[in-house]
């Protein structure tokens, strides 16, 4: 039944990209052109399912290799199959300071070892019925989700984000709280603010993947940032910083929304 929830979550944002409800910001070209980016932004709010869109048809229709962004999905997948307990846990021959939490988004040899502990059978099965992509793994467990094998949406992304924030997915709900506890950044009076990120390679660029939420007043939003660029760093240095600039110019960040 939770699969079916899932199902029906992601073929909401689908429907939503209609002409009724899809608002298209051609204004936030000139926050992607100041990093010289390319890319697609999407606001969701969850209250009216209004989309806010720049790039649509990147962001419906491109798709990229999730990267390090596959590392929630990898965490929450060892925790139901038992690999781990949760954040606090570490693996065998990776050292006691390699906690999951220390671990995300910072250390990529512990989210490979984390896939191979845990196992090709495990982690297709999980895929498969939170339906994160098509992918069939072949016997290197830690290397689908970097080497294109495995691709999503940026809509198929930001689906996931939205069911794992309301414990839609098909875990236990402790499962989906310990990921969504993983991706917070910052928490005030005036707004919460969490994401998952990651940076893969596409063609001859490199694509930064961030899909999370933000809170304000008890108002959910949800949004997917996705550039491109040659330079990696220059992404790794300034998404980010373009996300939070783009967040402020739809208003966010104090408590008025």
């Amino acid at each position: 039944m939770r699969n079916i929830y899932m199902i029906a979550g992601l073929v909401l944002l689908f429907i939503s990209c209609s002409p009724n409800n899809v608002t298209q910001n051609n204004h936030l070209a000139e926050f992607f052109k100041k990093y010289q980016f390319s890319g697609s932004f999407a606001l969701l709010n969850n209250a009216n399912d209004d989309f806010s869109i720049y790039n649509l048809e990147d962001y419906r229709d491109s798709a990229y290799a999730p990267g390090p962004a596959f590392d929630l999905l990898n965490a929450m997948i060892a925790i139901e199959a038992g690999t781990i307990t949760d954040e606090n846990s570490f693996l065998e021959n990776t050292g006691s300071n390699n906690t999951l939490k220390n671990s995300f988004e910072k250390n990529p040899v512990f989210f490979d070892s984390l896939a191979k502990h845990t196992g090709k059978d495990h982690m297709q099965f999980w895929i498969d019925s939170v339906h994160y992509g098509q992918v069939k793994i072949d016997q290197n467990v830690s290397a689908f989700w970097k080497d294109n094998s495995l691709k999503l949406s940026a809509d198929e992304q930001l689906g996931f984000i939205k069911n794992l924030y309301f414990s839609n997915l098909p875990f236990q709900k402790r499962t989906q709280a310990i990921g969504k506890n993983l991706l917070g950044k910052e928490a005030n009076t005036k707004y919460t603010l969490a994401y998952n990120k990651g940076i893969a390679p596409h063609g001859d660029k490199f694509v930064s993947l961030i899909t999370g939420w933000i809170v304000e007043n008890k108002h959910v939003y949800f949004f997917s940032l996705t550039t491109k660029h040659a330079d990696k760093d220059m992404l790794r240095g300034n998404s980010e910083k373009l996300l939070k600039e783009i967040l402020k110019d739809y208003g966010f960040f104090e408590g008025k929304k």
